[in-house]
């Protein structure tokens, strides 16, 4: 029962852009890892479009001075990558955490995500349906959840005559 007294609620919600024209380098991978956590990927088409944006939830239970935290980085060497992390310091017990991330697929290559546990959803939403035609590989490992790639398809326009 002491116990219970120190146990505290963490969380928060989170909101990371990245200017991917800030970056060195444009990313050629694209390297999501999580203990816990369901992800949702959206690839878009670059028109326009000059950011990756996660976003998303964090929730647990844990003693006070453990830590749960999103994060991006960029490693130029030796592929361009850019990183999406959710950690947790301390000790932290039933956890949840859900990211949606958009990125376009400008000169991405490769969406890595290793999750422990959760589920990973990955959404083509490319013109040139990047995934099915080898433009952009598919390298997704959940230990415990599903995975799931969709294509998104924009709805075609009829000419009226």
């Amino acid at each position: 029962m002491l116990l219970a007294v120190f146990v505290a609620p963490h969380g928060k919600r989170f909101s990371l852009p990245v200017d991917l024209a800030a970056l060195p380098d444009a990313p050629r991978v694209l390297d999501i890892k999580a203990t816990t956590a369901n992800i949702d990927v959206v690839i878009e088409d670059s028109t326009g479009l000059t950011q990756m944006h996660a976003d998303g939830e964090l929730h647990g239970f844990g003693l006070p001075g453990g830590r749960l935290d999103a994060s991006t980085a960029f490693q130029a060497d030796p592929v361009p990558t850019l990183s999406f992390r959710i950690d947790e310091q301390g000790w932290i017990t039933d956890l949840s955490a859900f990211a949606t991330i958009r990125v376009p697929l400008g000169k991405l290559r490769r969406v890595v995500v290793r999750l422990h546990e959760g589920n990973i959803h990955v959404t083509d939403a490319t013109s040139a349906q990047a995934v099915d035609h080898g433009i952009l590989t598919l390298d997704l490992e959940s230990h415990s959840g599903r995975v799931q790639v969709s294509r998104s398809r924009a709805p075609s326009v009829q000419n009226p005559r």
